[in-house]
């Protein structure tokens, strides 16, 4: 009887895996008929729980639990033949052999008509791009910049609206934390963060030439910052060095000093009416010029100096 038993729970680990992975359910499982139909629309998550939930009812008797429910194993049974792996694996190899058609025939187009060739942009290789990318050079700038330069601001401009805020409630609750701050009332909280975001906005359009500028320099080298910095900084001190010209220098400092005078004058304009109109125009032909140039460089996958000067 013994040498019966043990021989039984030898055989144990196979007997279930042949009821379980070998029975008819399981074959059914992987059973697909021709076409997808709606697949997969009509699938769902069932089979991964009941998988879960047969090994966990199998589990014990391979400790020697020997206790089973014939009737739910026979539902979870039936809920593995109504599985779709079947579909999955036609789902599957249909997906496979679409992306290789795909690549074996832009493969062929690439080596008998490229669709840049020698580097140059096709009005094929445009539609391509309207096709895949959809979203113009344009749309796309004005994303980065509206992001840059009013989203972060925006986001900015909440914090501090949470920050008087959380003052204005300190100030309402305890009468010694209002005699250090000053919070007179909400609609006081309200309306400093609606002259804070103003102010944001103004600091925005004064950053605007110098985004695009950022933008256009960020196409050629992966640290545009440190390029602009470098570089103003030797065309400004050799032009006095070379020619005693401080126009250049006066230029770099009035507009880079603007910023911050804007976010800390008592009215934001008038650092603005300070600056001769000279200088904005400049400014602003800088700006325009660095989106331009932006552009040009967005519109062609090969991105250098050479292409910078074609």
């Amino acid at each position: 009887i013994r040498v019966a038993s043990d021989d039984r729970k030898q055989a144990l680990p196979s007997a279930v895996f042949d009821a379980v992975l070998l029975g008819a359910e399981w074959r059914a499982f992987w059973h697909a008929d021709s076409t997808l139909g709606d697949y997969p629309r009509q699938t769902s998550s069932l089979v991964e729980q009941t998988v879960t939930s047969l090994s966990a009812m199998t589990a014990p008797w391979l400790n020697g639990e020997w206790s089973a429910d014939n009737r739910a194993f026979e539902l979870l049974l039936s809920d593995v033949r109504a599985g779709d792996g079947g579909e999955l694996l036609l789902a599957t190899s249909q997906l496979v052999w679409a992306l290789e058609s795909a690549t074996a025939l832009l493969t062929k187009t690439q080596s008998e008509r490229p669709l840049c060739p020698f580097g140059q942009p096709t009005e094929r290789s445009r539609a391509l791009k309207r096709v895949v990318m959809p979203i113009s050079n344009a749309t796309t700038h004005g994303v980065k910049l509206g992001f840059g330069l009013v989203a972060i601001p925006a986001i900015c401009a909440l914090l501090v609206l949470f920050a008087d805020c959380l003052l204005w409630v300190l100030n309402a609750s305890s009468e010694q934390v209002a005699l250090i701050l000053e919070q007179p009332s909400l609609f006081y909280v309200l309306t400093n963060w609606f002259v804070f975001f103003g102010r944001m906005l103004v600091i925005a359009l004064v950053l605007l030439p110098l985004a695009t500028v950022t933008l256009a320099i960020s196409q050629l080298v992966n640290s545009p910052l440190l390029v602009m910095f470098i570089s103003s900084f030797a065309i400004k001190w050799l032009a006095v060095a070379l020619f005693g010209f401080h126009g250049i220098k006066d230029f770099f400092y009035v507009i880079t000093s603007l910023p911050m005078k804007v976010l800390t004058a008592s009215n934001q304009f008038s650092p603005l009416s300070d600056v001769s109109l000279l200088s904005l125009g400049i400014y602003a032909l800088i700006g325009i010029g660095g989106y331009l140039l932006s552009l040009k460089l967005n519109r062609t996958d090969d991105v250098s100096l050479k292409t910078l000067l074609q």
